[in-house]
């Protein structure tokens, strides 16, 4: 399974599906018809009627069908059986937009606009029900997708036909709901017939904000690959098989054997980051000249995106696969630090210019304890541009990720990463990076 920062992952070539319905124009708006210029000199006697008769006003009742969503990053969700290896990569389901198992948006949470046709969806950022004032759903099929944080992934929970759906209903705690009008019935046969079983994800948007966190100052922090919470104070995340914040997807099924902490501070200079891996096993056979390969072996993954996931940048840019504009300005960076079997440290940086390390690192292994512990100083000065920065004040939010990369000898690549792929994993979703605020 290849991970992120590998561009040798083949996506699925879009293929065009006559079942997708084809993004219609919306009606054009009426032409202005101008007044009727009087003449130099006025005719003695007006005429009874017009010389011309107006144009037709359109019908106010006529359904208008909204366009999809058209930036290079558009949000859309897709799915598949997990058991289909070729589409369900390490959790995430590898398709894209023009698959007859995704659906394209019209619009996120917008409440629907009478006599307009769209497909939308929503979540928790939208509020707890899909009510709005004046919104009607009479015409709409509407779907709930709740996370299974025993398989790991979004699962359809409840079907409204179309007539049977209200304002009411209430949008998934944990999960997100999607509104199809019945204009766009292909959509509606494709997700009648998904299984209850298989595996939704969300392309562009999250369905939970459980793993978002608050950061304090750092005290005195020393990069020495000794961590304790009186030096760190209390984990941001805590990695394990019954948190649902993270997903063990890769691991099989019972043998969830890794665990870890993760700890973050901050000053004006620097991000400071801690994971401490426990696992018994332990290999990592690369070199200074292959570091960057370190993905297939013991490691971790950080990405760190100058400005909020959910802001409005990475909303249009969420999307490396197809646009990678947020690496090339260095808004997105992605770090590898890693131990081998010689007891060599060694670091990478997979996305970002420039593509060098100039903090502070260390790793440490103890079989004997079991665990990997990793400490590094990540400058603000390598990271983001003119525009998009951080300086590392309170109140200032960004996007922090980690993955822990697992595997022996024998066993084959193995990765535990943060909900949805982290941003990390799979497609490379940076809006599911998590907001990281400075408090």
């Amino acid at each position: 399974q290849e991970p992120a920062p590998a561009e040798s992952s083949e996506e699925p070539a879009p293929v065009e599906s006559s079942e997708e319905p084809a993004p219609v124009e919306s009606s054009e708006e009426p032409s202005e018809v101008p007044s009727e210029e009087p003449s130099e000199e006025p005719s003695e006697e007006p005429s009874e009627e017009p010389s011309e008769e107006p144009s037709e006003e359109p019908d106010p009742t006529e359904l208008q069908i909204a366009d999809f969503i058209s930036t290079a990053s558009a949000p859309y969700i897709s799915w598949s059986d997990p058991a289909n290896k070729s589409l369900a990569k390490g959790g995430i389901v590898d398709v894209r937009s023009a698959q007859p198992t995704s659906v394209r948006l019209t619009g996120l949470n917008e409440a629907p606009v009478d006599n307009v046709a769209s497909v939308i969806a929503f979540n928790r950022d939208y509020g707890k029900t899909i009510k709005a004032k004046n919104a009607s759903y009479d015409d709409y099929a509407v779907y709930l997708f709740d996370y299974n944080d025993q398989n790991w992934h979004y699962e359809k929970t409840k079907t409204y036909e179309v007539g049977k759906a209200n304002g009411d209903i209430k949008i998934p705690a944990d999960g997100f709901l999607l509104a199809v009008h019945e204009h766009f019935s292909d959509y509606i046969t494709a997700l009648n017939n998904a299984s209850e079983t298989d595996a939704f994800y969300p392309h562009g948007f999250r369905g939970t904000n459980d793993v978002d966190a608050t950061i304090k100052a750092a005290k005195n922090i020393v990069i020495d690959g000794d961590v304790s919470e009186a030096e760190w104070g209390k984990p941001v995340w805590t990695i394990g098989p019954s948190e649902t914040i993270c997903s063990y997807e890769q691991f099989p099924e019972n043998d969830y054997y890794s665990t870890s902490k993760v700890y973050m501070a901050y000053d004006t200079n620097n991000l400071y980051l801690a994971v401490v891996v426990d696992s018994p096993y332990h290999f990592n056979s690369c070199t200074e000249s292959n570091a960057k390969q370190m993905y297939d072996y013991e490691c971790i993954q950080v990405n760190v995106t100058s400005t909020s996931p959910m802001g409005d940048y990475i909303s249009e840019h969420w999307d490396n696969i197809v646009d990678k504009a947020a690496v090339a300005a260095n808004v997105v960076r992605q770090y590898g630090f890693c131990v081998n079997d010689s007891d060599e440290k060694l670091n990478c940086v997979w996305m970002g210019t420039p593509d060098t390390f100039s903090g502070e690192y260390e790793v440490i292994r103890s079989d004997e304890d079991q665990l990997t512990i990793y400490e590094v100083a990540i400058p603000w000065s390598e990271c983001g541009n003119d525009e998009y920065k951080i300086s590392g004040k309170k109140g200032e939010d960004l996007g922090v990720s980690v993955s822990i990369n697992s595997g022996t000898a024998t066993k084959s690549f193995m990765n535990i990463y943060l909900r949805d792929g982290g941003g990390i994993i799979g497609l490379n979703d940076w809006s599911k990076v998590p907001v990281i605020v400075l408090g």
